[in-house]
């Protein structure tokens, strides 16, 4: 697991920043800012960033789901199977995961 004072000078900055207009998907936002260590230094602020959270959005459309995990739903909504965790390096790993969160998030 990525730690805050692991990322690049900036990143944790970058998107505890709210954007007009811009929303932030990803798989997991609770976990998310919790990595970044922006889930305490935030307060409020963090209510007030637009975010599509793609395993909340499943959860609440189906959650008789047994899973809603980005790989899951990229394999049945977008007919596509994602690099595996162990067997990709991580540059295509996540950029598959990340193109499946643009394709899988708000249109």
């Amino acid at each position: 697991m990525l730690l805050a004072r692991e990322l690049p000078t900036g990143i944790a900055e970058l998107l505890a920043r709210r954007r007009r207009g811009c929303t932030l998907v990803v798989e997991d936002v609770k976990g998310l800012l919790h990595t970044l260590g922006l889930d305490q230094k935030m307060d409020g602020a963090a209510a007030e960033i637009d975010v599509c959270d793609v395993q909340l959005a499943s959860y609440v459309l189906d959650p008789s789901r047994r899973t809603h995990s980005v790989d899951a739903l990229a394999n049945d909504r977008l007919h596509r199977t994602l690099a595996a965790r162990s067997d990709a390096d991580l540059a295509v790993r996540s950029a598959d995961v990340a193109t499946a969160l643009l394709e899988l998030g708000p249109a």
